[in-house]
């Protein structure tokens, strides 16, 4: 099942987004009942809650799969159906980026754009910046 880790760290931030998954899990199986008690107490009619049932089921189910609870096939054909579609692929973020820029008439530095076309917007953490001592003023 966890095969696919390589260290301590791997390991540590697999078991948060299991506790996680679990949790969602949880209340997903909290919502359905309760929306299923709701549907019965008004009468039945239309059966609204599967809606509710399908879509959230569909993101639990690639979320386990994700995980590797379940096959990986399916994330990983989904991953690719995403990969496919022209404003989720990983390089749209920096062609739109270069078509703003060049409709406002910039243009986008060559690092900026190595940076987005390779691994999207950057993950490093500005710094904050530094505060300007104070100079105190005498006054004689």
């Amino acid at each position: 099942m966890a095969q696919h880790l390589k260290n301590e760290k791997e390991v540590h931030h697999y078991v948060k987004f299991l506790k996680n998954f679990y949790g969602e899990l949880s209340v997903y199986v909290l919502s359905v009942t309760v929306s299923l008690i709701v549907w019965l107490l008004c009468g039945g009619g239309y059966f609204w809650p599967l809606w509710l049932i399908l879509i959230w089921g569909v993101i639990l189910a690639l979320k386990a799969s994700r995980l590797r609870i379940i096959t990986p096939a399916l994330y990983h054909g989904a991953h690719k159906l995403r990969e496919n579609l022209p404003f989720i692929r990983p390089q749209w973020e920096g062609e739109k980026t270069q078509e703003i820029m060049k409709s406002v008439g910039r243009a986008v530095s060559e690092t900026v754009r190595a940076e987005l076309k390779t691994k999207g917007p950057s993950t490093k953490k500005k710094s904050a910046p530094k505060k300007k001592a104070a100079k105190r003023v005498t006054k004689k």
